[in-house]
């Protein structure tokens, strides 16, 4: 393996993901994480909203085509948060036509797998990442070490919800796309509803830390 190709593997393999339902803290988690280990966070929900846009918009030919319009830089990097600026995404992505069109557009294969690749190229390019959204563990990028599944009551999911979130569809669409038994023997669960984010945070960087042999991991200190 050339040196090229051995930083390359690093830089997945050093990657954070965090899997989980919809509105199950993902994207408040992950700026945090980003911030403390000081890494960029990818929202990829972001990017499937942009899709979406796009997809209502007509703009595009294809659903490949979309995901690839969703992945040019400008756009892509609205969808990342960086240690010091949170993503507030591209303009028109939280509308409540695309919260209604996304789930739609997410069930697509080819909208997936390109928004994977991309999210790989920006990893390889940029370095570790930490990755949020569903399948980022098992699909996006299977070689880091480090992945936890969020979960909580239903409940406290649709208090966090926006409004129009349709999770229950969400959930349904999730569910058609991934085999959630499977995937949870390779992430370490966590009930976003029973901890804190300071606290999950802190549980996070302390995997990583341990994952690497790194000192360090106490946010206290």
């Amino acid at each position: 393996m050339s040196r090229g190709t051995e930083d390359q593997s690093a830089r997945l393999v050093g990657s954070v993901c965090l899997d989980g339902w919809a509105s199950s803290g993902k994207t408040t988690l992950a700026r945090s994480v980003g911030m403390a280990l000081n890494l960029p966070a990818i929202h990829t929900g972001m990017l499937y909203r942009s899709t979406a846009l796009l997809w209502l918009s007509g703009d595009r030919a294809d659903w490949r085509e979309l995901a690839e319009g969703a992945s040019e830089p400008s756009t892509f990097r609205a969808c990342v948060s960086w240690p010091s600026r949170p993503a507030i995404g591209p303009p028109g992505i939280w509308d409540d036509d695309v919260t209604l069109a996304v789930t739609r557009v997410a069930r697509e294969f080819p909208v997936r797998d390109t928004l994977n690749d991309s999210i790989r190229r920006f990893v390889v390019r940029f370095g570790p990442a930490v990755l949020e959204g569903r399948d980022t563990g098992i699909r996006t990028v299977p070689e880091a070490r480090v992945r936890f599944f969020l979960n909580c009551d239903d409940s406290v999911r649709a208090a966090r919800a926006r409004p129009n979130g349709r999770l229950m569809e969400r959930d349904g669409a999730d569910k058609m796309i991934t085999d959630l038994e499977a995937q949870l023997d390779s992430y370490v669960e966590l009930d976003t509803a029973q901890i804190s984010v300071l606290a999950a945070t802190e549980m996070i960087v302390k995997a990583y830390a341990t994952a690497f042999d790194l000192p360090g991991g106490d946010l206290h200190e």
